[in-house]
């Protein structure tokens, strides 16, 4: 009886700290997200430049390996790949700009085909009640809306705007520094962590290393691949704003198993407005692309280094979406490969200090290792 009175009272006061954080993260909202702003503006160069170093890495230590000089390599291969994104902007942004104003123009035109397919589909397929029709115009109005005050925002204020400066500046210089001192660094995150442990953290974060790396370097390939096919798909079929649309289909591309039928969506809207027809050239055109990407690219790039079930990463992107929108999405399972390392390797590191302790020697790391 008195454990289970200590047990109750601990719960009872577990429950009332839980509830009392509750209602102070609530009424302390302004300042977290104005704490969030910050971190952001911290964060978001940060993990961009980790991503980048995640994609030259490998070839980095590639040169490394043979004899060149690890800064000589970083300078190198990273002199050469700001080049490709200089020569690749100065090449596609004009034309981005130029359909991205051109979209701009014609939003109002092609919002009012689409409403008037739609009243015919209405009239003559499907018999809609009126409260669902009036629903889905008013839907239609409002994203274009949405979508023109944004845009228009955006194009009118970056030039002002202090977070796409501050990023431009930071990226390059924290992507060199994480290539060029990335054992430096890793030494002195074991500094941090107990003699005895280090052989098990060293582990664990070359394991992390390895599996985000993998990730990371096969999806952004592969969506490359999957936005340029669909550059080409949309330029043959003569689809309107065919780059537009193919960068959107290699962004949406990044998130597993949703993202390639939600980048199919705006081509397939702005297909109808053009004819029956280019609607269905568009979803031929999309079904060979994921074809192409479910049966050639991803197992030959990307292939296991998720290793998770697809209702697990399915159900993940849902939630990452619905905490984060889409940034969410996109790192949400990165998050979830880097929680299962974590997970395996604590499992097996709690069996391993069963064994010893059935064998002898609990304060030995090495000996459930000995022969």
């Amino acid at each position: 009886m008195p454990f289970a009175k200590n047990r109750l009272l601990y719960v009872l006061i577990v429950s009332l700290l839980a509830i009392g954080l509750l209602v102070l993260l609530w009424h302390i909202r302004p300042v977290l997200s104005w704490i969030w702003n910050i971190l952001k503006l911290i964060l978001t160069p940060l993990l961009i430049s980790m991503i980048v170093a995640y994609l030259l890495n490998p070839v980095v230590n590639l040169l490394h390996r043979r004899k060149m000089p690890r800064s000589v390599a970083v300078l190198l291969i990273y002199g050469t790949f700001l080049l490709a994104m200089v020569l690749l902007f100065v090449n596609l942004f004009p034309v981005f700009v130029r359909q991205m104003r051109d979209l701009l123009e014609h939003l109002p035109e092609w919002t009012a085909r689409l409403q008037l397919w739609l009243n015919y589909v209405y009239q003559h397929r499907f018999m809609l009640p009126g409260a669902l029709q009036m629903s889905i115009e008013q839907a239609i109005v409002t994203a274009e809306q949405w979508f023109t005050e944004r845009t228009t925002h955006l194009i009118r204020n970056l030039p002002s705007t202090v977070e796409p400066l501050v990023m431009l500046i930071t990226i390059p210089f924290v992507t060199f520094y994480l290539l060029k001192d990335h054992e430096v660094m890793e030494r002195l995150v074991m500094t941090f962590v107990p003699l005895d442990k280090r052989r098990e953290i060293s582990r664990l974060l070359r394991d992390i290393d390895m599996a985000l790396g993998n990730y990371i370097r096969g999806q952004l390939l592969v969506a490359s691949l999957i936005a340029l096919l669909a550059y080409i798909g949309y330029w043959l079929i003569g689809l309107p704003y065919s780059l537009l649309l193919a960068l959107f289909v290699g962004l949406m591309d990044i998130i597993p198993y949703i993202g390639p039928y939600l980048g199919a969506v705006p081509a397939l809207l702005v297909a109808l407005t053009v004819s029956p027809k280019m609607v269905l050239w568009v979803l031929i055109v999309n079904v060979i692309v994921q074809f192409v990407e479910g049966n050639v690219l991803s197992p030959l790039i990307v292939g296991r280094t998720v290793d998770l079930h697809p209702l697990t990463i399915i159900f993940t992107v849902l939630v990452g979406g619905k905490v984060a929108g889409l940034m969410g999405s996109l790192l949400a399972v990165p998050f979830v490969v880097v929680a299962k390392v974590v997970l395996e390797h604590l499992v097996a590191y709690i069996i391993q200090r069963k064994r010893m302790v059935a064998a002898g020697h609990p304060d030995d790391p090495e000996a459930g290792e000995k022969p």
